[in-house]
């Protein structure tokens, strides 16, 4: 029984890499192609589903679960507020809020 759990956690952890990847390739596109850099995040996102792997927050914070862009200067509006962090994203003009 212990083995099956490493190796589900060691699976976890190496495709999990693979997601960290596929997000440092979306954010290097984000600059050039926003098409490609969302096609990414959708991958990455699916994949992270399709094994029941929760993404971590440093990843999910980087962008717009609704349409899927990279928050970048550019496309996005960033407030303090009261202990509170609001992210609006310029494009689809979904809120995300986070206690710091």
């Amino acid at each position: 029984m212990k083995k099956k759990e490493d190796s589900k956690e060691k699976k976890q952890r190496i495709i999990l890499k693979e997601i960290e990847g596929m997000f440092d390739v979306a954010e290097d596109y984000a600059k050039k192609d926003m098409k490609i850099a969302v096609n990414n995040v959708k991958k990455a996102k699916r994949i992270a589903m399709k094994i029941n792997l929760k993404l971590p927050k440093r990843l999910k914070n980087k962008f717009c679960k609704k349409c899927y862009f990279i928050f970048t200067p550019e496309n996005c509006e960033i407030r303090i507020k009261n202990k509170r962090k609001t992210i609006r994203c310029k494009n689809c003009g979904t809120i995300k809020r986070m206690c710091l």
